[in-house]
């Protein structure tokens, strides 16, 4: 049946705009069942948009007209789409925005709302004049600088972070170049035009958008010089705005695989790990290159293509940001355990995949260190444990080995440590004891426990299993290594021996000691021979013992008492454990040994040779002689009360209880660290006590005052004495007479009796001022056994009557400040 021709106009106008619409459907919609239904209620909203006019002609005449106009709406979108893509390309990402907008043959109106910014510009002037056009970076930095100090001027001084970059934005590169600049950079844009003249037919298409997903070049896609992205070479030639956007995706997924295959290169450069890394990176890149040929013999639609790759870019995206943190940090193992905590899913269980393969070079190297103890050069690539090759003997245990720095958080620092302890016993015993220890039993297993370990810690971040074999490993090495006869003198033995002699504890020693040395105590620094000192010593002891010797101590003393120092010479074995801790010896040995002898100065000497005067002399014979015979008693007595209090707190609140402690540790020890540490703490108690530590320089300085008290005493005492002596012998000689003489002499021993008087009366006011300054640093230290030698030292509260502070620092508001005072010091 023939139509109108009327109706048949209307009919083919329809039927040509919905084939126009079927076709966009086909970019943007891949599943034909959806196609059918968008197309459905086009065809119903057209049908039922029309009104129901009366009248064949007048009906047909409004179709055709309304459909001149729709079909016009039409071909006028399709020309914006092919002609003007930055209006439509704001639905792409950002990466592809930047890609589109920088692209050297991309060209724009400049009254175009939607052109480039001044940064997407300057983007596009340096992917221009990049390799071609020779430019002064600092020159053009410079410019940019002076353009934003000028807006900058303008713009208020509250303004918002991207109203800022708004205002820049609105700059045009055009401002930044000169007139022959200008020319010259316009006639590159003009090399780099969109021509057109390129195969960009639907045939090639298809195959390029397949060679831009594996990064290369074709007719419809080039390799941008700065970025390396992938840029359409004819922006303004592509037929489709979909198809446009889909080959600069397909593209940058291109650019993402070459960055991925750029990182074999680099992984296989960063040792035996990285290697490992490497292999699982090309297994990832491979099944890309499967999917690569299927696709080459099933072809498909871009959006078709698109939506198949999707999941590829994603992944590939997340891929090398991975690779990109591991490569700015120092640990691919640590990096990938960081990065598997942060994922769910897919992601964690394809980083723990990783983190196995990557962690075998690590186990390996780990199952060696806790055999042999050793380390290799290349053990230093990705290992939790570094050997210091600067440190010397006396640093080996405490110095020689340490955590990575990189791998501080990845272990537990107690399971680090105790690792690091396994592979330094071995080397300890090896080096110093050069015994090899025989744990064949042990190593059997070992290996494939710690892979399983590792695989536990890295699906439940469960550390638990590493460290029940790690310390099991560790307890039954320090057990064989304790048993050990090699090493002499054994600790209980070595730590009695310090403590007998360079602590002053055995009483016999000492009191023998000063007893021998005493005429060269007091001589000056400069007769102090150490090559004397030590066959003097030698000569006191019954059986010498070789490793017990005296040396110098670095000081300015004025005496060779005040610079001597008894120390021992540790062999290797004992050096290389003790470390540092050698040194500590000789800070308590200063503050035992000053005390001891001003101990011994006041009783062997100064009340000695004070009984010995009194029984000697009638105190009534010459006048003043016994008021400054008591005066000299009554401060030797306030002395006496003080060294007392002090001795019994050395000696039996603080040496004799941390050496108790001490040798009950070493008894119970289960490894060396048990013992040193057992020793550390001896000594810090010791110290503590001794007043030998910084918090208590204050103390210590009192301290020491009021020894230089008692030795002044010594001297004033020994010189009066002298006085006396001297008069007696006169009297003797001379007799007794009314001789002018005889009573000048007499007139002048007694005034030499009242300025002594004087003097004592004085030396008791600075002791007095002394002790108060003493005490309350003691109270001041916050330390309970320091506060209760404060107690002790003024038992009728003397020194607190004699000033309020130190009755202030005893009340509880006054410790409770100053507690929260330290504690926010700390803090």
């Amino acid at each position: 049946k023939e139509t109108n021709p009327e109706e048949r106009t209307v009919h083919d106008a329809r039927e040509a705009l919905f084939m126009r619409l079927y076709k966009e459907l086909l970019e943007i919609e891949p599943d034909e069942e959806l196609r059918n239904g968008y197309l459905k209620i086009c065809h119903e909203l057209f049908d039922s948009g029309h009104p129901k006019l009366k009248g064949r002609e007048k009906s047909l005449s409004c179709r055709v007209e309304l459909i001149d106009r729709l079909h016009a709406q039409a071909q006028n979108i399709l020309h914006c789409l092919t002609e003007m893509h930055q209006r439509h390309i704001i639905a792409a990402p950002r990466v592809v925005i930047k890609t589109f907008k920088s692209n050297p043959a991309y060209q724009w109106n400049p009254h175009e709302p939607n052109a480039p910014d001044f940064y997407e510009q300057l983007d596009q002037f340096y992917e221009i004049t990049g390799q071609t056009m020779d430019i002064d970076v600092y020159s053009i930095e410079s410019r940019v600088s002076l353009i934003v100090n000028r807006i900058r001027k303008k713009m208020p001084r509250d303004i918002s972070y991207s109203d800022w970059m708004l205002a820049v934005g609105k700059c045009k590169v055009e401002q930044l170049l000169t007139r022959d600049e200008k020319i010259a950079y316009e006639a590159l844009r003009f090399q780099s035009r969109d021509r057109g003249d390129q195969d960009l037919s639907t045939e090639s298409r298809f195959t390029d958008a397949l060679h831009g997903m594996m990064g290369y070049e074709s007719p419809h896609l080039k390799v941008s010089s700065l970025t390396g992205w992938l840029q359409l070479r004819s922006p303004h030639h592509q037929e489709s705005i979909s198809e446009s956007y889909l080959l600069l995706t397909l593209g940058h997924l291109g650019y993402l695989y070459r960055s991925l295959r750029e990182q074999l290169v680099v992984l296989g450069q960063q040792g035996e790990t990285g290697s490992a890394l490497r292999e699982c990176l090309q297994k990832e890149l491979q099944n890309f290159q499967q999917f690569y040929e299927l696709r080459k013999q099933e072809p498909s639609s871009l959006l078709a293509l698109h939506w198949k790759t999707r999941g590829y870019q994603l992944h590939f995206q997340w891929l090398l940001g991975v690779l990109h943190r591991i490569q700015s940090k120092k640990s691919i193992v640590v990096s990938l355990n960081e990065e598997s905590r942060r994922r769910i899913g897919s992601q964690r269980n394809l980083m723990v995949k990783w983190l196995n393969v990557a962690s075998q070079p690590l186990i390996t190297k780990l199952y060696h260190w806790l055999l042999s103890g050793q380390l290799s050069a290349s053990d230093y690539d990705d290992f939790p444990i570094e050997r210091c090759t600067t440190a010397g003997i006396d640093d080996f245990w405490q110095k020689r080995y340490r955590v990575r720095k990189s791998f501080s958080t990845f272990l537990d620092p107690h399971l680090t440590e105790t690792l690091i302890s396994v592979g330094k016993t071995l080397a300890y015993t090896k080096k110093f004891l050069g015994l090899s220890l025989d744990i064949s039993l042990i190593s059997k297993e070992l290996l494939y426990s710690l892979i399983d370990a590792f695989d536990h810690f890295y699906r439940y971040g469960d550390q638990e299993p590493l460290y029940e074999i790690v310390h099991k490993l560790h307890f039954e090495i320090s057990n064989e290594v304790l048993t050990l006869q090699e090493i002499k003198p054994n600790p209980q033995d070595l730590f009695f021996q310090i403590h007998k002699y360079s602590m002053l504890t055995d009483s016999k020693f000492t009191r023998g000691f000063f007893e021998v040395f005493e005429p060269i105590l007091e001589e000056p620094a400069s007769c102090f021979n150490i090559e004397l000192f030590n066959q003097i010593k030698d000569q006191m002891l019954h059986q010498p013992i070789p490793s017990f010797y005296i040396d110098k101590a670095k000081g300015d003393g004025a005496k060779c008492w005040s610079l001597l120092v008894l120390r021992w010479n540790f062999p290797n074995h004992w050096r290389a454990l003790l470390g540092e801790d050698v040194k500590e010896y000789d800070a308590i040995f200063g503050g035992l040994w000053r005390f001891n002898y001003v101990n011994y100065v006041l009783g062997k000497r100064i009340v000695r040779q004070q009984l010995h005067f009194q029984n000697r002399i009638d105190l009534k014979y010459f006048e003043g002689l016994e008021g400054t015979n008591r005066c000299f008693v009554h401060l030797i007595n306030i002395v006496l009360r003080v060294m007392k209090v002090l001795r019994h707190f050395f000696l039996s609140d603080i040496l004799e209880p941390a050496f108790a402690k001490l040798l009950l540790a070493c008894n119970k020890a289960n490894s060396l660290d048990d013992i040193l540490e057992a020793n550390r703490t001896y000594l810090k108690t010791i110290k503590l006590g001794s007043l030998q530590t910084k918090a208590l320089r204050k103390s210590n300085q009192y301290l020491d005052k009021l020894y230089g008290l008692v030795l002044n005493l010594d001297h004033q005492q020994q010189k009066f004495h002298r006085l006396t002596q001297i008069l007696l012998d006169y009297v003797m000689e001379a007799g007794v007479s009314n001789s002018s003489s005889y009573k000048g002499r007499i007139q002048e021993f007694r005034w030499s009796c009242e300025s002594y008087t004087d003097f004592i009366k004085d030396l008791e006011e600075k002791f007095h001022l002394a002790m108060v300054n003493f005490l309350f640093s003691l109270h001041l230290s916050d330390e309970p056994s320091l506060r209760l030698l404060a107690l002790r030292l003024d038992p009728k509260s003397y020194y607190t009557y004699k000033d309020a502070r130190l009755g202030l620092v005893q009340m509880f508001e006054f410790k409770r400040k100053a507690r929260k005072r330290c504690s926010e010091d700390s803090s």
